[in-house]
């Protein structure tokens, strides 16, 4: 994607974050070839900075073998306990299906969190 498309749209959702008083968590999509980029550190720094759960979906897990994506998954930990500890983090895989109902557990916890309206 180009520069300045990230840039726009990285303005974009942190103005979503940061204006979304009923915003009870985020998920972050990442590849697991791939993760934290600066974008996704800088979404991840919205959520710690505005009080918002954070859950990084570390996508496409069928791509690594085992201990390469479980590689990748402690050092995404590794991060996020610097950025905020209450964050978490898994794998997912919509090819292998694996992940799915980890995901959901997570979604559903943040909505019986929220408070009565």
């Amino acid at each position: 994607m180009p520069e300045e498309i990230r840039r726009d749209w990285g303005t974009m959702v942190g103005g979503y974050v940061e204006k979304r008083p009923n915003l009870r968590g985020l998920v972050v999509v990442m590849d697991i070839r791939h993760p934290l980029t600066d974008l996704d550190r800088q979404m991840l720094g919205w959520c710690a900075s505005r009080g918002v759960a954070g859950h990084v979906l570390l996508t496409k897990g069928d791509k690594l073998g085992r201990g390469a994506a479980k590689g990748t998954l402690l050092k995404v930990q590794a991060e996020l306990q610097r950025i905020d500890p209450e964050m978490s983090v898994q794998t997912f895989s919509a090819l292998a299906q694996t992940g799915a109902e980890e995901v959901r557990q997570v979604l559903t916890g943040w909505l019986q969190e929220a408070p009565a309206a």
